[in-house]
């Protein structure tokens, strides 16, 4: 599961990763996963941010599967889907994730 209950946040600092996208279906599973076992060589706790935007697809359901926060904005604007999700998020440090291509 992802989201908060690793170790004492009056100790270490809080993380929120924050991915947007739409129609990310093919991908989320492989990119929550990754996140996960990233999280695990940290002391920081993790929280994970989805934030689809107009999908159609399982997207939305895989995330919430997987234990991911998931706030969705229908804007056109990828600079405000992102802000929906650092608004959201309880971390110390923000980090909005995006695929690169190879």
């Amino acid at each position: 599961m992802f989201g908060w209950g690793k170790n004492d946040f009056s100790i270490f600092m809080r993380n929120s990763i924050i991915k947007s996208g739409r129609n990310e279906e093919v991908f989320i599973k492989k990119c929550l996963c990754s996140v996960k076992a990233a999280s695990k060589v940290v002391p920081e706790a993790v929280e994970h941010i989805v934030v689809p935007n107009r999908c159609t697809d399982r997207t939305e359901e895989i995330a919430v599967q997987l234990g991911a926060k998931v706030i969705t904005d229908d804007s056109r604007n990828l600079g405000l889907i992102r802000n929906k999700g650092v608004e959201t998020c309880k971390g110390d440090f923000s980090l909005p994730q995006m695929r690169i291509a190879k």
